[in-house]
């Protein structure tokens, strides 16, 4: 096996190695030195493979959200950009709300300035699209202010169901968010309801499912839980 392919394969042992760590453990309780003895390895391999701590992190939240978006669109095809937001935040927040260490990981993963970045490029992405189907163009200043106010506002959400907070119904909660994302990119009112209706139509009867590899499924959800 040739240099590269062995440093890649050492790559992709401290990802995942990492990526199971901190899902069960929390992020903020396992050290670079601990993932390096996991996965094999001398201590130092993180700051090698991925420049930094948050480098490590960032490339496992990215994985992720890539997964958990092309998950969604399979199941639930559509070719209008703002129900396709609209049902990813829902079954995200839902899965955030039940998933005790899922939520633990993703509060931990946002105080790095990486997946900030990663958080803002998706965001932004979602958002103008949603923009330009609804006004034909997409303005820049408000395309930024919908996208810091909306990713702010989630994950403030998340931050205070973790600490408690925030113990109000789910439905109340996710109506709430989507309604106040929708508002920024223009889509208000009975607009706004109607996807809200449609969404919740949609994803009756399913759930989105995370373990410890961070591999998003969407799963027929168990009537008796």
């Amino acid at each position: 096996m040739g240099t590269y392919a062995v440093g890649d394969a050492t790559k992709e042992s401290i990802k995942n190695t990492a990526r199971t760590l901190f899902y069960e453990q929390g992020v903020s309780s396992v050290s670079d030195a601990i993932i390096c003895r996991e996965a094999g390895g001398p201590r130092g391999l993180v700051g090698y493979h991925f420049g930094s701590r948050g480098g490590l992190v960032a490339a496992i939240y990215h994985e992720y959200v890539e997964a958990l978006r092309e998950a969604v669109e399979r199941r639930f095809p559509t070719d209008d950009p703002a129900l396709a937001y609209c049902i990813l935040e829902y079954l995200l927040v839902d899965c955030l709300h039940r998933n005790e260490r899922l939520r633990r990981f993703y509060v931990d993963i946002i105080a790095y300035p990486e997946v900030s970045d990663d958080e803002v490029r998706v965001q932004h992405e979602q958002l103008s699209k949603i923009l330009a189907r609804k006004t034909g163009s997409c303005d820049i200043t408000k395309l930024k202010i919908a996208v810091t106010l909306s990713q702010g506002a989630f994950n403030e959400m998340i931050r205070c169901i973790e600490s408690g907070y925030l113990d109000g119904e789910l439905d109340e909660l996710l109506a709430v968010d989507l309604r106040m994302s929708m508002s920024l990119v223009d889509v208000h009112d009975a607009e706004a309801q109607d996807l809200l209706r449609k969404t919740i139509e949609m994803t009756e009867g399913y759930r989105l499912a995370v373990g410890k590899t961070l591999r998003p499924r969407i799963m027929k959800a168990n009537p008796t839980l």
